[in-house]
């Protein structure tokens, strides 16, 4: 399947694209107060097909010169939507060389050929974006034609938290690895009252969440042995990385002071050109929503986790436990989460809280 006007195709991209792929990702950077360019060495192909149980991978060529000029995937997933199991499309990875930015037609054409690709196995469409990045909002948000609708469903933050730390003994059984099935058991139970919990079983580990061990599994238990808690430090560097390119403000400043921010306890900021050495607080359940056991769970995490120099965790705004990060000294950033509908249909969900996978964001 391909897409061709008179100057620009577009095509399913295949594995010797992957150059050229990374390429496109590496031309742009997030800029603002803390710069970051996101990339996926050593072969972003590969990264981007273990985003998803299925993912669509388009890419843009300019026939003028024969070379890549843009790049957008579709990540299939299966999520709990309402109780039940859909299949969830997560448009993301679009990436347009800086020299092609005025280019619209390109980004309208790419969003409905992706569309097309994956019609038939997706039963809902969604996406996040920078809530820094204006220009991206105001351009998507705008109701044109050829374009899906995006309708807002609230804010997403990350935080960021420092490693290590020491925590007091406790009523509380904490550990690393444990009984894998009794761990699924406890996370479907508890993940599938969640709008957009990953659907999690032996299978899906494989599928879903590349790299992702037994190992990197935490729990809690109560005094009878019950789980109550439980989390996995997804650590996603081998394929997709976070690479600082610059501070501004007070983060310049920070940035040359290491020790203090430890100190305080805040976490380290990486030197320039560094890649960020980090994991992703993965399949968070806590519970009954407990805060109490939140709070100490995740700094036994902390504690259990000093060969990183951060982690990140992140929470929809109607999550319930995001009080509990905010409360803790981090640096974070928002974006803001949209279904995304090509029918113009309004899709209401049923006010359920929302819980969105920050490693596969």
């Amino acid at each position: 399947m391909s897409f061709q006007n008179s100057r620009f195709v577009l095509e399913v991209a295949k594995p010797h694209d992957s150059s050229e792929i990374l390429e496109v990702i590496e031309s742009g950077d997030f800029q603002g107060d803390i710069s970051i360019m996101y990339t996926k060495q050593p072969d972003p192909y590969l990264s981007l097909q273990a985003e998803g149980e299925k993912v669509i991978i388009v890419v843009c060529r300019d026939t003028q010169n024969g070379k890549l000029c843009g790049v957008g995937s579709c990540a299939v997933r299966r999520v709990y939507v309402d109780g039940r199991i859909l299949r969830a499309g997560y448009l993301m990875g679009l990436r347009i060389k800086p020299e092609y930015q005025k280019h619209l037609p390109i980004l309208l054409k790419a969003y409905a050929f992706i569309h097309e690709c994956t019609k038939d196995e997706v039963d809902l469409y969604y996406t996040t974006i920078l809530q820094s990045n204006h220009e991206a909002q105001k351009m998507l948000e705008k109701k044109r034609k050829s374009m899906p609708s995006y309708n807002h469903i609230g804010d997403y933050c990350v935080y960021t938290l420092r490693t290590g730390g020491q925590m007091k003994e406790s009523i509380y059984s904490f550990e690393k690895g444990g009984d894998m099935e009794e761990i699924i058991s406890f996370v479907q139970r508890e993940g599938k009252q969640y709008d957009f919990y990953p659907v999690m079983d032996a299978k899906r580990m494989e599928k879903d969440f590349h790299g992702l061990e037994k190992t990197d599994f935490y729990t809690l238990k109560d005094s009878q042995g019950e789980i109550i808690a439980s989390a996995a430090a997804w650590d996603q560097q081998k394929y997709k990385q976070y690479i600082i390119t610059g501070y501004k403000g007070v983060y310049k400043t920070l940035s040359k002071l290491p020790g203090l921010l430890r100190f305080v306890g805040y976490p380290p900021l990486p030197r320039i050109h560094e890649t960020a050495n980090f994991f992703s607080l993965s399949l968070v359940c806590i519970k009954d929503n407990d805060p109490e056991v939140f709070e100490y769970f995740i700094k036994k995490v902390a504690e259990n986790s000093k060969q990183y120099d951060f982690f990140i965790v992140g929470f929809h705004e109607s999550h319930p436990l995001q009080a509990v990060v905010k409360r803790m000294k981090h640096v974070s950033y928002k974006s803001k989460v949209y279904i995304v509908d090509w029918d113009n249909r309004e899709h209401v969900l049923n006010h359920r809280k929302i819980y969105l996978e920050c490693g596969l964001l």
